[in-house]
């Protein structure tokens, strides 16, 4: 068997079930009836950090007509993973739409996979459902359009599918990590037991010569994974975010500098020549001065660039509110607007 190699951010759950091989043997567990289907009629969808409270262990692919999307849930349940399962599709979807140039507003039916949705549910059973219905969870079990529907995946000591072995596997890693700690000691021991007992032997096998470098210990290593994505994620919101803001700032202060520049220009022609024109009829023309013209002038423009600023900071508190949905006082900070003068400004919005 040719393996995948795993990077940095595969969580066991991702890195198992991208191999070919056992993504079959995935499919063959839930679908006994469809023995047809082969290694090539397989495709790996998964989408990389699409859901955040669980990076990189939501797993999808697509066999024929049907759309599988797994998300895996380690030991703590947590019900929201009916809607990780539906915004995943939901995502899947658009990017089957955009990658097949499937023509929305065509007269012609369009085809879609059928998605099904499961949880591979690490920790105990205790009294949970077989199934996550959207409605039941979030809507008291009232009828919904939107409705759908999770299987859940249990431990199975009777059943011995490349699920069951994967649920197993995961229990032996936490026993041996509450022995050994997360330890070298730890992953040997979980790679000899599972040899031993017939759980995933041939692909723990095949783990073991990089036990010697530690090499496969994220694998291991959910919180590792979580910390490390989370980490990335903090970093590419925030460098997409000073992009936008830069982006959106730049093309605002174009646009309003324009606005100032042939506002203030109107407004300074337009009254200077009124003062002008008032001085020059009231005084002797000898005395119309060039002094007395810039004093004139300086004047003017600074009642008009006065007012300019303030209107032009108010498009400018508007438009940050309305393109970032952001709060007035949010956007008076981004724009660090002196405390006294807040009053003002807030007073014109909401007046």
């Amino acid at each position: 068997m040719s393996y995948i190699k795993h990077n940095t951010y595969d969580s066991l759950f991702i890195h198992l079930f991208k191999q070919p091989e056992y993504a079959l043997e995935l499919y063959q567990s839930l679908h006994h009836e469809d023995r047809d289907v082969k290694i090539e009629d397989i495709k790996v969808t998964t989408l990389d950090n699409v859901v955040t409270n669980q990076p990189y262990n939501d797993f999808s692919m697509s066999v024929k007509d049907k759309l599988l999307i797994f998300v895996e849930a380690q030991s703590t349940w947590n019900p929201n993973i009916i809607y990780r399962c539906k915004y995943y599709a939901n995502t899947t979807e658009i990017r089957y739409i955009e990658e097949n140039d499937i023509n929305l507003f065509s007269k012609r039916l369009i085809h879609i996979p059928k998605c099904e949705f499961y949880c591979v549910y690490t920790g105990s059973r205790d009294a949970h459902p077989d199934i996550l219905r959207l409605s039941d969870v979030y809507y008291h079990g009232e009828p919904i359009d939107n409705d759908i529907i999770v299987h859940m995946i249990y431990d199975d000591t009777s059943n011995h599918d490349i699920l069951h072995q994967y649920i197993q596997l995961c229990h032996v890693i936490v026993e041996q990590f509450n022995l050994y700690g997360k330890s070298k000691k730890a992953i040997e021991e979980t790679i000899r037991i599972c040899e031993n007992e017939d759980i995933l032997r041939e692909y723990i096998t095949h783990l073991k010569p990089e036990v010697a470098t530690m090499e496969i210990y994220h694998l291991f290593d959910q919180e590792k994974i979580t910390r490390l994505t989370e980490l990335e994620n903090k970093e590419i919101i925030e460098e997409e975010v000073k992009k936008e803001v830069e982006k959106r700032m730049s093309v605002l202060t174009q646009k309003i500098s324009k606005e100032v520049e042939n506002r203030v220009a109107k407004e300074v022609e337009n009254r200077v020549t009124k003062e002008v024109e008032n001085r020059v009829a009231k005084e002797v023309e000898e005395r119309v001065s060039k002094e007395v013209e810039e004093r004139v002038t300086k004047e003017v423009t600074d009642k008009v660039t006065q007012q300019v600023n303030m209107d032009t900071t108010l498009l400018l508190i508007k438009n940050l509110m309305l393109s970032t949905h952001c709060s007035i006082d949010e956007a008076l900070d981004l724009l660090k607007i002196d405390q006294s003068k807040r009053n003002d400004y807030i007073t014109k919005i909401e007046g």
